[in-house]
Parts: C-alpha cells; structure tokens; sequence
C-alpha cells in the first residue's frame, strides 16, 4: 500500500521481509520501499531488550567486541569451534559477544533471528551480517562482525583461508551471498 508504514523484519538481496501496520507479512522489492528511520534496541546481559543506553556505551562496546575479534586474526577454522584454539563462523561470533556480555544463539541461521534488522546502507562496526554462502539466497550458513569501511571480520572456512580474516563486503563472493545484518546493541 502507498505511503504505508512497514517493519522490516529481515533482508534478502533486493528483497525486504516486511509486516504492515495490520500484521500482514510478506517480501517487496527494495525499489518500493522508502527507509526513513528505523528502531534500534539494545541486548541486555540476559540477552532479552531494553531501551536504547548511552551512545557513548555503545560506541565503546562496538569497537571493544571489533577489537577483540582482532586479536583472533588467523586463528584456524575448525567446524564447531567456539574457542581460541579453533572457531567456525558463528563460534567466533558466539564467543566474541560473550566475553562482552551478551548471549546469542550458537549457529549462524538462529544468530540471524536475534536483535535489530539493520539495513545493509546503515551498518555500524559491531552489526552481524549474514550469508547464504551457497548462492541459493533461501538459508542463512555464515556470519561475520562488520568492522567499518566495507568490511568485515570472521571465520573462513573457504579454500584461500581456513581461519578467521577480514573480508570484503562490497565486492565479489559476499556481495552477492549476502542476505541480512542485525544489531544486537
């Protein structure tokens, strides 16, 4: 409907996953779709949501969760790692979150249900953007921590580098895998 205030609920490549106003649920194209603003909510120790805290907080929470994920450059890709000596993808992301207090759920595909949509346009170092890394765009399998400047860090399990690295969001492979972003801030 024209000029209809919508919640966007997930993204997959051109296509928003909305609700309308009477709880219809459904995708659009983006080219319809007009963001003017969106509600940000902000994970608890608990993992539950609570209103917004402090810009500052935040801020600082977002480049210490970057910075540690850091430290873990070249750590080698182990399949259902969660630890230093080994991460898969979202076992380095699970692992990251936690040692900053926020709880997430272990596997990529549920990782991806948790927190805040954010529109791929408006990502902020410390958002999770998520993959179909097997091209078909219908099953979310890999996860990554954004850490500014079209990149972002996680746990590769590609041929070139079985560790975690940093990659590039704008171009090549995760251009066109990726499916959607959150906060969880």
């Amino acid at each position: 409907m024209r000029n209809e205030a919508i919640t966007i609920i997930g993204q997959a490549n051109d296509w928003y996953n909305i609700v309308t106003s009477s709880g219809t649920k459904g995708w659009v194209h983006t080219s319809y779709v007009s963001v003017s603003s969106y509600q940000q909510n902000v994970a608890t120790r608990g993992g539950n949501s609570a209103p917004r805290q402090e810009e500052k907080d935040v801020l600082e929470l977002r480049t210490d969760i970057v910075e540690e994920a850091k430290k873990y450059l070249g750590v080698k890709y182990v399949y259902g790692g969660s630890s230093p000596s080994g991460f898969d993808c979202s076992g380095l992301i699970w692992y990251v979150f936690k040692n900053h207090g926020i709880n997430l759920n272990r596997v990529a595909a549920d990782q991806a249900k948790q927190g805040t949509w954010v529109a791929k346009e408006n990502l902020v170092a410390g958002d999770l953007v998520f993959f179909d890394t097997r091209g078909t765009g219908s099953y979310i399998n890999h996860v990554g921590i954004y850490i500014g400047n079209g990149n972002f860090i996680h746990a590769s399990s590609g041929s070139s580098a079985r560790c975690v690295v940093i990659s590039d969001l704008t171009t090549g492979f995760y251009q066109k895998t990726y499916m959607t972003a959150r906060s969880v801030f």
